[in-house]
């Protein structure tokens, strides 16, 4: 997950589109400083293109592919997986969206 990020370090106008959990797979209604974006992304985990993000509290199980854009999310709520790459996340996405029934319902 990001590194915290404080509600006094956000503005409603700004560089980098920062993500809550109520926000999070629609439009940004925050943003953080660039400066604060670049320094955080080089000290503290960040995801990479084609993690999966999930999030992880209010609609628990909501995924997203994260698909490299400059942006920063809410630490803790929003996660991603950090493993070996056997199996690619393109892989995984399906796999989540049927365990939390979210899976596209097609007619037989």
């Amino acid at each position: 997950m990001n590194k915290r990020i404080f509600k006094d370090e956000t503005s409603t106008i700004g560089e980098i589109p920062f993500y809550k959990i109520g926000t999070f797979g629609g439009k940004a209604d925050a943003f953080i400083t660039r400066k604060k974006y670049e320094e955080y992304k080089k000290k503290y985990p960040y995801p990479q293109k084609g993690n999966l993000l999930i999030s992880a509290s209010g609609s628990i199980g909501r995924i997203i592919e994260y698909n490299g854009e400059e942006a920063y999310y809410q630490d803790s709520n929003i996660v991603w997986l950090d493993h070996d790459n056997t199996i690619l996340d393109v892989f995984l996405k399906p796999t989540y969206e049927i365990i939390n029934g979210t899976e596209l319902k097609v007619p037989l």
